[in-house]
């Protein structure tokens, strides 16, 4: 089974992937990490790889034609990333919504501590420091826009349609296990 985690950012993506990736004794992988990747081999912060890639389809295309051969190559695997729901279609696809207010803290204290709410290291895309939860709630709005409207236009895929994904789950009020437990829940009901 290849399950894809989207969501907004904030909503636990990442660590709901690794944790779970975990509990099925399943190969994690994590657009993030991809990004990186990519960004160092063309000689580039991700900042600065994030910018180009905005304006060059070609570089989305590299990400993509990657997240496609491991749906078509590789199985038991979790995979966290706004669009494996578009290039894994026959992947079991969630999506984790949460509230504003709340990614927007989580994502402000997890820049202050270097780790994420599972207490997990992690780096987000942009390496940011913020310096507010509200200087955090702008560019997360900013950032998602951009990135909808992008892949509206060149894919005609809208990651935010609740309408994509297998299974939704508000995380606002769920710690990283119980998120987890409710994915394994619904799994055990499907199979």
């Amino acid at each position: 089974m290849i399950i894809t985690i989207s969501g907004v950012s904030g909503s636990g993506k990442s660590s709901t992937a690794v944790l779970l990736a975990e509990k099925l004794n399943y190969k994690h992988y994590s657009m993030g990490d991809l990004q990186r990747k990519l960004a160092e081999k063309h000689g580039m912060t991700t900042v600065e790889f994030s910018k180009i890639e905005s304006k060059d389809p070609k570089y989305d295309n590299e990400r993509d034609n990657i997240l496609k051969e491991l749906g078509e190559k590789k199985d038991d695997f979790v995979i966290d990333g706004w669009l494996g729901a578009k290039f894994i279609p026959g992947s079991f696809k969630i999506f984790l919504d949460c509230d504003l207010d709340t990614r927007a803290k989580r994502i402000y204290e997890e820049t202050k501590k270097g780790k994420n709410i599972a207490g997990i290291d992690h780096k987000r895309e942009s390496d940011k420091k913020y310096s507010s939860v509200n200087d955090t709630k702008k560019t997360l709005l900013k950032k998602e826009k951009l990135n909808r409207e992008r892949w509206r236009k060149y894919y005609n895929f809208d990651f935010m349609d609740k309408n994509n994904y297998d299974l939704v789950l508000d995380t606002t009020n769920l710690n990283i296990n119980r998120t987890v437990n409710e994915i394994l829940d619904h799994i055990k009901q499907i199979k």
